[in-house]
C-alpha cells in the first residue's frame, strides 16, 4: 500500500477536532430520539402525539438550541476532514482524490445499509453524496469557496419562498384554489394515514413491516435533498475553508477571529433561533407558506450562528484545561463518531420498535431527551475504554479496511 494512501494514525489527529465531534454526536442523538420513536409526519405538521406544555416545551428546547445546529457543525467537520484529508495524502506525494473517492463510496455504503435496516433519517448518504460535489472545489480559492457555500445556504429560502408565492397566487383564483385545496387535503390524509401505520408496524410488525415502512418514511424525507440539504453543501465548503486558514486545527491560535464570530453569531443565533422555534412549532412544514419561508430563513441565519457560538465556548472550556478528563472522554467519543452514530439508531430503534422492547409511540418529548443523554453517557464512557485496546473504532476499523485494502493495527 502506498504511504500516501494510508489512514491518519492517532499521532497525526488533531484533539479539538474530536471534542467538536464528541460534542455534536450528544447534539445529534437529542434531536434525532423524537424521530425514531415517533412518526416522522407527526414531528412535520402541527399535529402531534404530546400537547401537554410539558413537551411542548421540551420540544422547544431542542428547536432552539439543538435542531439545525449539530448538524451544521458536523458538515463543517465532514468539510475541515476533506482538506486535511487530501493535504496530507498530497504531502506524502501520492495521488489523494482516488483513495478519498472510495472512502465516500465505502460511507455510502453505510448510509445506504443504515436506512434499510435501523433508521430512514439517515445522514451519511448525504454527506458522501455532497463529498463528490466538494471534489469540484478542492482547487478553488476561499472566495469562491464562500461565494458558492452562500448560494448553496439560502436555495432552501428561496424555493420555499417561491413555492408559497405559487400557492399564495393560485389560491387567488377560484378554479385553482379548489383543486388545490382538495390536493391539501390528500396530503393531510396521507399525513394522518402514515401516522396511524408508523404507531401500528413499529411497536408490533414484522422486521420486513418494519423496513417497508421505514423505506416509506425515507421517501417523505426525500424532497428534504432540495429544502434541507443544500445547506449541509454550503457548510461543507465553509469547512474547507475553516480548514485552510487553521482556525480549528489551531484552537489556541486566532483569539481575534473567535473574538469577532462570537460577537457577530451571538444576535443571529439567538433571534433567528427564537423565532425558528416559535415558527417551527405553529405551523406545518408539508405546505410552503409565509410561516414556513420565515422558519426556513430563521433556520439558515440562526442555526449556523449557533453552531459558531458553541465552537467559540467549547474553544474556551478545551483551551482552559478544566474538565480534563471529561474532554478527553468526550475526544475518545469524537474518534469513534462513526460508530456512535450508527450505535445509537441501534440502540434507540431496539428500545422503540418490535424485536426490542416495542415502545415505539410511548417515548414523549422529554422522555427521548433523558433517554439521549442517558445513551451518550454510557457512549463517552465506554470509548476511553475501548481506545485502550483497540486503534479505532470497530466501523472506523472496516471503513479503513475498505478504503485503503487492509485492516488497521
Amino acid at each position: 500500500m502506498n504511504a500516501s494512501a494510508a489512514p491518519t494514525p492517532p499521532s497525526e489527529r488533531i484533539e479539538f477536532l474530536d471534542f467538536l465531534r464528541g460534542v455534536a454526536l450528544l447534539g445529534i442523538l437529542i434531536v434525532n430520539v423524537p424521530l425514531m420513536v415517533g412518526p416522522l409526519n407527526a414531528y412535520l405538521t402541527d399535529f402531534t402525539l404530546w400537547p401537554d406544555p410539558a413537551n411542548t416545551a421540551a420540544n422547544a428546547f431542542i428547536r432552539f438550541f439543538f435542531e439545525g445546529s449539530f448538524y451544521v457543525l458536523f458538515s463543517l467537520l465532514f468539510g475541515v476532514g476533506f482538506h486535511l484529508i487530501l493535504a496530507r495524502a498530497a504531502a506524502r506525494g501520492g495521488p489523494p482524490l482516488g483513495r478519498y473517492r472510495r472512502r465516500l463510496a465505502v460511507l455510502a455504503l453505510f448510509g445506504l445499509l443504515h436506512i434499510l435496516f435501523l433508521w430512514y433519517g439517515d445522514i451519511l448518504l448525504a454527506y458522501a453524496l455532497f463529498g463528490f460535489v466538494i471534489i469540484l472545489f478542492r482547487k478553488r480559492s476561499d472566495t469562491t469557496c464562500l461565494v458558492w457555500a452562500g448560494v448553496f445556504a439560502v436555495i432552501p429560502f428561496f424555493l420555499t419562498s417561491a413555492l408559497a408565492g405559487l400557492i399564495h397566487l393560485g389560491l387567488s383564483h377560484p378554479e385553482a384554489a379548489a383543486e388545490m385545496r382538495a390536493a391539501f387535503a390528500e396530503q393531510e390524509t396521507h399525513v394522518r394515514e402514515s401516522v396511524e401505520a408508523a404507531l401500528a408496524v413499529y411497536p408490533h410488525g414484522g422486521f420486513s413491516e418494519i423496513i417497508g415502512m421505514r423505506l416509506a418514511e425515507y421517501r417523505d424525507t426525500l424532497p428534504g435533498y432540495f429544502f434541507f440539504f443544500p445547506l449541509v453543501i454550503g457548510i461543507m465548503l465553509a469547512g474547507v475553508v475553516v480548514a485552510r486558514r487553521g482556525w480549528l486545527a489551531d484552537p489556541a491560535g486566532h483569539e481575534a477571529v473567535y473574538r469577532r464570530a462570537f460577537a457577530v453569531a451571538l444576535p443571529f443565533a439567538i433571534v433567528g433561533k427564537a423565532a425558528y422555534a416559535w415558527l417551527s412549532l405553529n405551523t406545518s412544514f408539508l405546505v410552503p407558506d409565509a410561516a414556513l419561508a420565515g422558519a426556513t430563513l430563521a433556520l439558515t441565519l440562526g442555526g449556523p450562528a449557533l453552531a459558531i457560538v458553541y465552537i467559540c465556548l467549547l474553544r474556551r472550556l478545551y483551551l482552559s484545561g478544566r474538565l480534563r478528563v471529561l474532554v478527553q472522554a468526550v475526544s475518545a467519543a469524537g474518534r469513534m463518531a462513526l460508530t456512535h452514530y450508527i450505535g445509537q439508531s441501534l440502540i434507540v430503534t431496539t428500545i422503540a420498535f418490535s424485536y426490542g422492547l416495542g415502545l415505539y409511540g410511548h417515548i414523549n418529548i422529554w422522555q427521548g431527551i433523558l433517554l439521549a443523554v442517558l445513551i451518550y453517557i454510557l457512549q463517552v464512557m465506554a470509548s476511553p475504554w475501548w481506545l485502550t485496546r483497540y486503534r479505532h473504532g470497530p466501523l472506523e476499523a472496516l471503513w479503513r479496511r475498505l478504503t485503503y485494502g487492509r485492516a488497521a493495527p
